[in-house]
């Protein structure tokens, strides 16, 4: 059991799930949904949050159930060591691809809005420094930063909200539900895989203090507000691009191009990306240590040895030219995904079931007494 001293509050908490929930999404591929449904991405984007925030909402609901048990430990009791092995090999697997894909992201974000050229290969260590350091130091720590810096993306998203309603053509957005029911689902397939983001929950369940007054009310607003940020983004975003917006990435800055707030004293771009850069890196810190979380867990390895394996691993693969950001998707979308939307669907559920029966056993046992 962990220690009080590395416990997360509920204010800490919600910091941490808004910011896994907007890091990426604004500026990550959302020309992945909108290459497939177009105008219509933002319905998907709409139907795929409310699953993220109902999962989320599920795993934090079998953390105050189990109060103090890891994630781990949970799916021991409920399946057995060997189970519960398999299920931390497979967030293993979720958490590199997410900690790879991110890197690759960073790069591609900064190279098109701060640095044109920029040795990646040298410019990359002092964040990877940055990155294991934060991992080292723990969820208290990685807590505590999300709760400083998640103020900013917020300024960040709302100048380039606010930049971009300059730009806004309504009339991009429809016709609405103009495509088949085949490209929606799949459009949500790969919105859910490629984010994901309530499995973090997994990785500090033991560390949630679940017990202040009004816990849910405001893990359940903080994913409201999450909910609200992205799809607001995707309205914005499709309103500027319009049927182009499935050939333009970096969507944060990209949607403020067209402001005539930018002079060439002034490039909002460049703003945007500084109070958007932190999240972004504690993003990266929090895989590294769910990869060095899950190592631990599942092959016995000491969490310092996994924080140095997974930090050098992303290094290493830079320095592959052959690989980038879309032979890695292609990969994980392909081959590993629908196992993953598997995974991802099936475990809070069976979780929460479980959980509620074991839940249900103890009050009655307690009331025979």
């Amino acid at each position: 059991m962990e220690t009080k001293t590395s416990k997360i509050n509920a204010n800490q908490l919600c910091a941490i799930m808004i910011s896994l929930f907007i890091a990426m999404r604004p500026i990550i591929r959302i020309s992945i949904q909108t290459g497939i449904t177009h105008n219509d991405a933002w319905i998907t984007a709409l139907i795929s949050m409310m699953f993220n925030v109902l999962l989320s909402l599920v795993l934090i609901y079998v953390a105050y159930l189990n109060p103090g048990k890891s994630f781990f430990d949970i799916i021991k009791s409920f399946f057995g060591n060997i189970i519960a092995k398999i299920v931390i090999v497979v967030l293993f697997i979720f958490f590199f691809y997410k900690v790879i894909s991110i890197n690759f992201e960073m790069e591609s974000f900064l190279y098109d809005t701060l640095y044109a050229e920029i040795n990646w290969e040298l410019f990359i260590i002092p964040i990877l420094i940055t990155i294991a350091f934060l991992a080292f130091k723990g969820m208290r720590a990685i807590a505590r930063s999300y709760q400083f810096f998640l103020p900013f993306s917020f300024v960040a998203i709302i100048i380039s909200v606010w930049l971009a309603s300059s730009s806004w053509n309504f009339s991009n957005l429809l016709p609405i539900l103009d495509h088949s029911c085949a490209d929606m689902l799949k459009s949500v397939y790969l919105f859910l895989i490629q984010s994901g983001e309530f499995l973090f929950v997994t990785i500090f369940m033991e560390n949630i203090l679940t017990s202040e007054k009004r816990f849910f009310s405001k893990i359940s607003i903080s994913c409201l507000v999450s909910f609200v940020i992205v799809v607001v983004f995707y309205i914005s975003y499709i309103s500027v691009f319009g049927y182009l917006s499935q050939y333009v990435n970096e969507g944060l800055v990209r949607i403020t191009q067209f402001s005539p707030g930018d002079t060439a004293f002034f490039k909002s771009d460049a703003l945007i990306t500084i109070l958007w850069l932190p999240i972004i890196v504690l993003e990266n810190s929090l895989c590294v240590y769910g990869c060095a979380w899950c190592l631990n867990k599942a092959f016995s390895l000491r969490l310092g040895y996994g924080i140095v394996f997974s930090t050098l691993a992303i290094y290493i693969i830079k320095l592959f030219p052959q690989l980038s950001t879309s032979a890695i998707n292609n990969f994980y979308f392909n081959i590993i995904g629908p196992f993953m939307f598997a995974f991802e669907i099936f475990l809070p559920v069976v979780l929460l079931i479980f959980a509620s029966i074991k839940k249900h056993k103890e009050e009655k046992h307690e009331g025979e007494l």
